[in-house]
């Protein structure tokens, strides 16, 4: 199961050196990778993997600058300043059981107009959006030691593991159990 945002990103992103619309902190930031990287004092590992994160953000906002923004569409959505929040709300609590209209509060816009922009720019409803989501993080559970199908429905926010199943099923093609004996077998 591969992450959607490291799906929707091209296999290379170039950026050249002396660009000038590279911004100067991702150029200091990769001088201090390359620093810390050959220094090796005291935490360094912690260092260059922290630095790989913030190179990794850099990189990608300069990748969305240069190619007038996302292209994917729920890259589009994040890089929206309405439609970003309420994706930012989707994936810090996916459990939660949420509506249309709560999501178009966090984006102060009105129900209608939300689900036509959030169609417009992501591609699919906020609900479709929410359980496709879902399902991917359900997915990277079941395939980790010692998961249990009702606690991961439980997380993703289904009360009912036969709605899960349901749900599961229609995104991935098979149930839970037999993508969980699949991870366990190691396909």
């Amino acid at each position: 199961m591969r992450n959607p945002l490291l799906a929707s990103l091209p296999p290379l992103i170039h950026i050249r050196a002396g660009d000038p619309a590279v911004p100067a902190l991702l150029t200091t930031t990769i001088a201090g990778f390359i620093e810390e990287s050959m220094q090796r004092g005291a935490g360094w590992r912690v260092a260059v993997a922290r630095l790989a994160d913030v190179l990794f953000v850099q990189i990608l906002r300069a990748y969305l600058s240069a190619n007038g923004g996302a292209t994917t569409h729920w890259l589009r959505g994040m890089t929206d300043p309405q439609l970003g929040r309420s994706i930012a709300s989707m994936h810090e609590a996916p459990q939660r059981p949420w509506t249309v209209e709560q999501l178009a509060d966090i984006a102060g816009m009105s129900r209608s107009k939300f689900c036509l922009r959030f169609r417009d720019l992501v591609g699919e409803s906020p609900m479709s959006y929410l359980t496709t989501h879902r399902m991917y993080l359900a997915a990277e559970r079941l395939a980790g030691a010692g998961a249990r199908i009702a606690d991961v429905a439980d997380a993703v926010g289904y009360a009912s593991e036969k709605a899960f199943t349901r749900a599961f099923r229609r995104c991935y093609g098979l149930p839970p159990r037999e993508y969980l004996r699949s991870c366990e077998l190691g396909n």
